[in-house]
């Protein structure tokens, strides 16, 4: 499955870019988000990995980030692993103008649970729901800043 969302932030490229990426901040605008620690390479480098546990309802779930591509303010790639469930995240940044800043969205989901296949091809509205909300929430954060 693969979708596009895009928003417009009211701050400036180069800072919604490095927002996005600035780890110390993940928590104000992830708060399902309990816990993240580099298990390979260096914080900001292409190829590094890290262990990301968030809570999902009554459950919390653990997965695998991997930065794929770091060629900020254009584009950040970011790769989760759960257990074999896949989502990869492109994010694209065009300056509007000296003060906006349009964010493109790209997912694609590559299901290995029977049940995330389910989910996938009869609820594709629940996955975009929840970006749709990341990407709310992320707008909220980096306009109050």
């Amino acid at each position: 499955m693969k979708y596009t969302l895009e928003i417009e932030i009211n701050k400036p490229r180069e800072e919604v870019a490095r927002l996005i990426q600035d780890r110390d901040t993940f928590k104000e605008w992830q708060p399902q988000l309990l816990s993240t620690e580099l298990l390979e390479g260096t914080i900001g480098e292409e190829g590094s990995t890290y262990k990301i546990v968030v809570s999902m309802g009554k459950t919390t779930l653990e997965m695998t980030e991997t930065l794929m591509i770091n060629n900020c303010p254009d584009h950040y790639q970011i790769k989760y692993d759960a257990d074999g469930n896949i989502n990869i995240m492109d994010f694209w940044f065009t300056e509007l103008s000296p003060t906006t800043t349009k964010m493109v969205a790209q997912s694609y989901f590559s299901c290995k649970a029977l049940m995330m296949k389910l989910m996938a091809f009869f609820m594709p509205g629940a996955f975009k729901k929840q970006t749709r909300k990341y990407m709310n929430d992320f707008k909220a954060f980096v306009e109050s800043q």
